[in-house]
């Protein structure tokens, strides 16, 4: 159960069919369309339920007029979409409308006019006026009872809602007792693994943890969670990467339930350290598939087509139409609407088939995707090593829950930390950097009582995926007051996009690089004029063989607008950067000093974004140069006419309006970081807007390069390691993007970073992990050591973390 996907394909064969035969002006194309649009409901695709329940509605009044029962059914279902948006007052005239037709043309002794009392007293109940609610919902169940029997879906449905009422009135023993029963009809009718027998088990279990009654509630809870675990997996693989996004929202009540009251157990002393380890290890287990859920899914997407593609030309030829169309698609939003009519382009056709391609790509590789290592706290602890521990921190309410698992301990240790006080030290602590002053504070706040717990463990190494502030700040730059300590020197720290990623540890280790190329970019010509920018993209496009990369169609340009916010703070805007220049050049003397390495080095005119889009899958790709992200983007409140338009490069005719632009930068939070490359400001400046690259690779566009089986990538720039940080999916900027490429390992910055030092870190760090043959995590940490005592005139002059630290390394080894 939970197949969305199949159900999907279902009810558009269906819809297909029906429009064929009856045509669109009919009430079973009507009914066809309603139910699409509850299956997209439940997706949480809103926009596409809108427009079919409109578009329902409008059929059956036209066919059927006003009075009849199934012009009430469509006004119920639009109702209820208001429900879902919180727009109550909308839907409860809707609600009414509805219920007086099912009065008049059934009868009180109807299921469907049981079914309008029971939404009707929903809306009431939202709207907090419990005693109409309650008297519907007990009419509502009598009249289900009578004409349907206790045995049926829609009885277990109006005990349900009826619980719900005495659980807010505090009549826990009547909300019980209707719960129970609730559950049970479900079960014999519906079965265990049915979506709605989980909700009934998370009902039941959250009306036991009110009572405080934990002994009832934890095997609920572990029952509920366990079968959504289930629904997770399936629909992981066939669900595009939007269809899985509202599918998280949608379901997001039950994983916050069932953190909360983990949260809760923690504190509780008489909870037996058995239950509370259970629930720790469940916990560990959901994080396991929600944390970075989107971000691997379309990693052994792009894995497992980089290994099929060779043999299955079905499967390469559907996933170059995928990127194709997604890549043209983004390059059209900007058109003005006469230049898409004249180009024939419809975005929302195109969005149509982008999602259609997806979801072929993932029903494709299904089995595999299924047949995988399993991602579960027992495959974790068996992953480490003695003296290795994987830390899974996740923000949940007022709380940071760091959940700590050693090959040793039978249950994850849990350690809960104060979100508004970490929340105020990120602060502090950002302050200490920038201004290279002493930080006797924040370790105490953000690492103290974990590395007490790690030290008594007698660990060494650790592997943490970070949420929240733990984005923002590099642990091991924390300084110990009472050792003389920074963590750097203390514990071994392995930063991971999720811990997914130490249960593969082995199989990457097994999985051989086989480029030879060392691709550097460094000192764009950000001045570069325009004439010269199309003249340096015609000759790279003529070198490229025929085919090309998916990554060569061109993305949104990133509006003037946003880049002035992303130049706020930076160096000098987007100033020349010379110390990239000298960086590069002694970066490609150490690594050609290697005979088993091919360099390639892009500087000044040749450090295109074309240029780097064109890259395929090197062993590194090091780039130097501005980095930025956009905070806190918010619509603009008056509208005039230069805010309108996404790239403010209007095309002629009318542009985007402020509502699509600022629900781009919404949605995409990837869209607001990148990098900065040659021709940047020319092409910013400009009035005319030729048709090729911006100089600006956003990190959305960086996420659609081929890195399959790229050992690192550098990015040697100002603030690239921030993003927009998503509790549960890490950060949304160029650290995500590099690693969906399918880069192993991403080393970047969180904090503006000095030239010199950058050159000599950078120096050191090749030189170690090429050179010296090291791990590319010894020889970071190697190149942070060298900086951290490197002297001159006998002054440790980078001994501050705000010179050695401004830089982690992300992702396995």
């Amino acid at each position: 159960m939970g197949l969305y996907s199949k159900a999907e394909a279902l009810y558009l064969e269906n819809k297909s069919v029906v429009e064929k035969t009856l045509g669109k002006n009919h009430p079973k194309y009507a009914l066809v369309l309603n139910n699409l649009a509850a299956l997209y409901a439940k997706m949480g695709a809103y926009p596409k339920v809108k427009y079919l329940y409109l578009e329902s509605k409008k059929i059956r009044e036209k066919t059927l007029g006003k009075s009849h029962p199934e012009y009430a059914t469509s006004l119920n279902s639009l109702a209820h979409l208001y429900i879902n948006q919180g727009a109550y007052q909308k839907a409860a005239p809707l609600y009414l409308e509805s219920k007086n037709i099912m009065e008049k043309t059934l009868g009180k002794n109807h299921p469907e006019y049981a079914i309008a009392l029971n939404n009707l007293a929903g809306v009431y109940q939202y709207m907090e006026a419990y005693p109409k609610a309650k008297a519907l919902y007990l009419e509502s169940k009598n009249v289900i009872e009578k004409t349907l029997g206790k045995h049926h879906p829609e009885y277990a449905v109006s005990l349900g809602n009826l619980a719900s009422v005495y659980f807010k009135a505090k009549a826990y023993q009547k909300a019980e007792a209707l719960y129970l029963e609730s559950k049970s009809v479900v079960e014999k009718t519906l079965g265990k693994h049915h979506p709605e027998y989980a909700f009934a088990l998370n009902n039941l279990a959250n009306l036991y943890q009110y009572q405080r009654a934990y002994k009832k509630a934890v095997p609920l809870y572990l029952e509920s969670i366990d079968a959504k675990l289930k629904e997770l997996k399936n629909n992981q693989i066939i669900l595009s990467e939007k269809g899985q996004k509202n599918y998280l929202k949608v379901n997001q009540f039950y994983f916050n339930h069932f953190k909360g009251f983990f949260i809760y157990i923690v504190t509780q002393e008489k909870t037996s350290l058995s239950e509370k380890g259970k629930l720790a290890s469940k916990l560990l287990d959901l994080e396991l598939v929600l944390k970075g859920w989107l971000l691997n899914g379309k990693q052994w997407l792009l894995q497992l087509i980089a290994q099929k593609a060779a043999t299955d030309t079905t499967l390469a030829r559907t996933y170059d139409q995928y990127l194709s169309l997604k890549a043209q698609t983004a390059k059209s939003i900007n058109l003005s609407l006469e230049e898409k009519e004249k180009r024939k382009i419809d975005i929302e056709r195109n969005i149509e088939q982008i999602e259609a391609l997806e979801k072929q790509l993932y029903k494709k590789i299904g089995v595999e995707l299924n047949s995988q290592i399993k991602y579960d706290f027992p495959s974790l602890r068996q992953a480490l090593h003695d003296k290795e521990a994987a830390i899974e921190i996740m923000k949940q309410g007022t709380k940071y829950l760091a959940l700590i698992t050693t090959a040793r301990q039978a249950y994850p240790q849990a350690i809960l930390l104060d979100a508004k006080t970490l929340e105020a030290q990120i602060k502090t602590y950002q302050r200490a950097i920038l201004s290279k002053a002493e930080d006797k504070t924040s370790y105490g706040k953000f690492w103290e009582e974990i590395g007490k717990y790690l030290q008594k463990q007698g660990i060494q190494k650790v592997y943490i995926s970070p949420d929240g502030v733990y984005n923002q700040l590099n642990l091991n730059t924390l300084f110990n007051p009472v050792t003389g300590k920074y963590v750097e020197e203390e514990v071994d720290i392995q930063m991971l996009t999720t811990l997914r990623e130490v249960i593969d540890a082995q199989k990457q280790k097994q999985r051989n690089t086989t480029s030879n190329l060392a691709t550097l970019f460094g000192r764009p010509s950000y001045e570069l004029p325009l004439a010269n920018l199309q003249k340096e993209e015609k000759i790279l496009k003529a070198a490229q063989p025929q085919g090309g990369n998916p990554s060569d169609f061109h993305f949104p340009p990133t509006s003037d607008k946003l880049l002035k916010q992303g130049k706020k703070g930076l160096r000098s805007g987007w100033a020349d950067l010379p110390g990239t220049e000298a960086e590069i050049k002694a970066i490609a003397a150490v690594l050609g000093s290697q005979r088993q390495l091919k360099v390639s080095t892009h500087l000044g005119n040749e450090a295109l974004e074309l240029a780097v889009k064109q890259v395929a899958h090197p062993k590194i790709l090091h780039i130097a140069t501005h980095g930025f992200f956009i905070e806190n983007f918010k619509a603009p409140t008056k509208v005039q006419k230069e805010d309108v338009v996404f790239d403010n490069f209007s095309r002629g005719g009318k542009a985007p309006s402020a509502a699509q632009v600022a629900k781009i930068a919404r949605e995409e939070p990837m869209l607001r970081s990148g990098i900065v490359l040659a021709g940047a400001s020319t092409y910013e400046k400009a009035k005319s807007k030729p048709d090729i690259e911006d100089g600006i690779l956003t990190a959305y566009e960086a996420s659609q390069m081929d890195l399959q089986g790229t050992e690192l990538v550098v990015l040697s720039a100002c603030e690239t390691g921030l993003g927009e940080v998503e509790n549960g999916e890490g950060v949304q900027g160029l650290q995500r993007a590099f690693i969906v490429a399918g880069a192993q390992s991403v080393i970047l910055s969180l904090w503006k970073v000095d030239d010199n030092a950058t050159k000599l870190l950078m120096n050191h760090f090749y030189k170690a992990w090429i050179g010296d043959k090291k791990s590319k995590r010894a020889a970071f940490r190697a190149a942070q050591a060298y900086l951290r005592n490197y002297e001159k005139n006998g002054k440790k002059i980078y001994a501050a973390p705000y010179y050695w630290g401004a830089f982690v390394m992300v992702g396995g080894e």
